[in-house]
């Protein structure tokens, strides 16, 4: 039964990984462009009853003005309204623009891999037994 149990993870946890996965592979596999955004104005994402603050980011790319969100919101309203910050997109999908934070996104890997390492170590430990 535990087994099982953890088979189950496996296979949801693989899933999961794949979802984060599918927008960094289109990241790393097609060539970057970096872009010079303004901030216009905040998203604000509501969160268990405090709001939270998302800069929303205009910039000119591939003949067309495009806003995108940033994906890490904050309990302040950061970068201030009108302060232009440098954003990266694939080449073709200034739809997928955003902030380069390389450390944030090596944690959260790493962070993934512990666990994926953890799932293993259990599924292989209750299989030997």
């Amino acid at each position: 039964m535990v087994l099982a149990l953890l088979l189950v993870a496996q296979a949801f946890y693989l899933l999961l990984l794949l979802g984060l996965m599918r927008f960094d592979y289109i990241r790393l596999t097609r060539p970057s462009c970096r872009v010079e955004a303004e901030v216009v104005r905040f998203k604000t994402v509501p969160t268990d009853g405090i709001d939270h603050y998302a800069p929303v980011y205009r910039f000119s790319s591939e003949g067309a003005e495009h806003e995108v969100a940033d994906h890490v919101d904050s309990f302040i309203q950061q970068p201030p309204v009108g302060t232009t910050v440098a954003l990266r997109h694939p080449a073709g999908r200034p739809d997928m623009a955003y902030v380069h934070r390389p450390v944030m996104h090596a944690f959260v890997y790493i962070f993934f891999a512990g666990i994926e390492g953890a799932l293993l170590w259990l599924t292989f430990w209750s299989m030997a037994r």
